[in-house]
């Protein structure tokens, strides 16, 4: 993988993380998505929620990004960095702005992780 593509990667996975923390923000401040009632009025409700529209933006940035990846680099090397360095934002994320738990066994698991993308990296 070319050093391009790594920076590439890095900022899909970022995007991503940060993507994933504002539609839940938004979600939350509009009080949660049920589908128990009238789907399309929730699904209306959430767009008139300027951080999950926010959230909802900068997915799609992600996935382009993303895709100018697949195009150039390595799949197996890129979607494993993709998908490890955005688990780790989004737990780091999640415990600094929702208060979620960081156990131990988290913390462990983000070892391994940063571990494997190591090995993935150098390969």
């Amino acid at each position: 993988m070319s050093f391009y593509g790594y920076i590439l990667v890095v900022f899909a996975a970022l995007i991503t993380a940060l993507s994933n923390i504002l539609m839940r923000m938004g979600v939350l401040r509009e009080g949660g998505l049920s589908f128990s009632g009238d789907a399309f009025f929730e699904l209306w409700r959430l767009c008139q929620q300027p951080l999950f529209v926010i959230g909802v933006v900068l997915y799609g940035l992600a996935a382009l990004v993303w895709v100018r990846v697949i195009s150039t680099e390595d799949l197996a090397t890129g979607y494993v960095l993709l998908v490890s360095i955005a688990f780790i934002a989004v737990t780091i994320g999640a415990h600094f702005i929702f208060r979620e738990p960081m156990t131990v066994q988290k913390l462990i698991g983000m070892a391994v992780i940063v571990t494997g993308i190591i090995i993935v990296g150098r390969s």
